[in-house]
């Protein structure tokens, strides 16, 4: 009989305990929180930008007072400024540096016929000058092309045109592998 009797109680016991109830899980809309209006929301904006404003400015570096103009003593220049007056100090200049220019090279002309002194007791005069013609061998054809439908040649790094004069040579053809010059009053080939 005991078993009967504790089974009774045990049930006894088991209605004095609330039923159990089960978790629903499901999304629910949010709801307004209570107390909270739209006076609050624009307070609490108006604080972080505050907050905001005051970090910008505490980051950005200060402007300094302007600087009073400062006063240079001066030299006072006879006869301008009377005594007593401040003059602006001046201000020391650098010479200008010029390259010189070079001389423009004189073209050899027609040659000087040199006269003999008829009178030995006279002064003589000045010497006739000749520049001596350069050496055919100092010139090297390096290429033969066309520069605007006009034929051009390199000779010793120097571009030439049928025509021009470059240290007493006279370019006066281009061919296809040959250039003729006038160098001294002689005629020069050059070929490759």
């Amino acid at each position: 009989m005991s078993l009967i009797l504790e089974a009774l109680r045990k049930r006894e016991r088991e209605k004095q305990v609330p039923e159990r109830g089960f978790l629903v899980m499901a999304p629910t809309p949010w709801a307004a929180a209570p107390g909270r209006s739209l006076g609050t929301l624009l307070l609490a904006g108006l604080v972080a930008f505050g907050l905001g404003v005051a970090f910008m400015a505490w980051r950005t570096p200060r402007a300094l007072p302007p600087a009073p103009p400062a006063t240079v003593p001066a030299l006072a220049v006879p006869g301008h400024a009377t005594p007593g007056t401040l003059l602006p100090a001046p201000v020391p200049t650098l010479p200008a540096v010029v390259a010189p220019l070079p001389a423009p090279r004189a073209e050899p002309g027609p040659p000087q016929p040199v006269m003999p002194a008829s009178d030995p007791t006279a002064e003589p005069g000045p010497a006739p000058t000749r520049e001596t013609p350069p050496d055919p061998a100092h010139f090297v054809l390096q290429a033969i092309s066309e520069r605007d439908g006009r034929p051009v040649a390199l000779i010793s790094d120097r571009l030439m045109r049928e025509g021009d004069v470059w240290q007493g040579a006279r370019v006066l053809r281009i061919g296809d592998t040959e250039v003729e010059l006038e160098v001294g009053g002689q005629r020069v080939t050059l070929r490759f």
